[in-house]
């Protein structure tokens, strides 16, 4: 008798689609379970995005010194609140 392959086939065996789509449904619901990864919480996108500011750019920073939201948006790649930055990094400010 001729061994199955890793997938759970015969090399060689003819499948059919209903298989292989099962197959594929099978592998990406065991791929969720043990998926233990969490999203990453915004106040650590919002730190990372910070840190991504040029200092030497105006366009980055507001004229109190503090992270322009709109640029910190840009970085992001989605909306967040001048609130958002403050609660994640309270004390940043332009280094001058």
């Amino acid at each position: 008798m001729t061994e199955k392959n890793q997938d759970g086939f015969i090399p060689g065996q003819l499948v059919t689609f209903e298989e292989i789509s099962k197959q594929l449904r099978d592998f990406k619901r065991k791929a969720l379970e043990n998926n233990s990864e969490q999203p990453i919480p915004l106040s650590e996108k919002i730190v990372k995005a910070l840190s991504q500011l040029d200092h030497n750019n105006d366009s980055h920073w507001t004229n109190a010194g503090l992270p322009n939201v709109k640029a910190v948006e840009e970085i992001l790649g989605q909306d967040v609140t001048r609130s958002d930055i403050n609660e994640a990094a309270p004390e940043f400010k332009r280094e001058v």
